[in-house]
């Protein structure tokens, strides 16, 4: 499944493998227009690809996947963002090394510092993308 930034500014919610409103783990307050995924448990590959309209990120895993130009990963509570450029992939205030695809292990940790953690969901027109089987640990930087 490919979601365009478009169907984010329209204010689309897509739900891929299993993710209902009776859990306790789903967001209770979100920004009307921001596009909530979840992807299936396993590892994850996030790729830099080359898209009409410039640098995007593919993010997949067995047969999901989703791209736009900026993704915010998360565990529902809170997320942080990988944005695609032209000169590369930028998160939490750095540039991540130059490569073409970075893997996310299922039952890793990703470290997001305190400052660069956001809330769940917030920002109307972006694609938030909750990751099972990862964890988003705040640390102090």
């Amino acid at each position: 499944m490919r979601i365009s930034l478009c169907s984010a500014l329209a204010g689309a919610l897509l739900l891929i493998g299993g993710f209902s409103a009776a859990q306790d783990n789903v967001p209770a307050a979100v920004a009307l227009g921001s596009v909530q995924v979840q992807l299936p448990e396993g590892d994850l590959r996030m790729s830099f690809v080359e898209s009409l309209d410039g640098m995007a990120l593919l993010l997949q895993t067995g047969d999901a996947h989703v791209q736009a130009r900026r993704l915010f990963l998360g565990d529902g509570k809170i997320a942080v963002a990988y944005e695609a450029t032209d000169k590369g992939v930028h998160s939490q205030g750095r540039w991540l090394p130059n490569q073409a695809a970075f893997d996310f292990k299922h039952r890793s940790v990703i470290e997001v510092s305190r400052e660069q953690a956001q809330p769940w969901g917030r920002q109307a027109g972006e694609v938030y993308v909750r990751l099972q089987g990862i964890e988003f640990r705040v640390v102090e930087k």
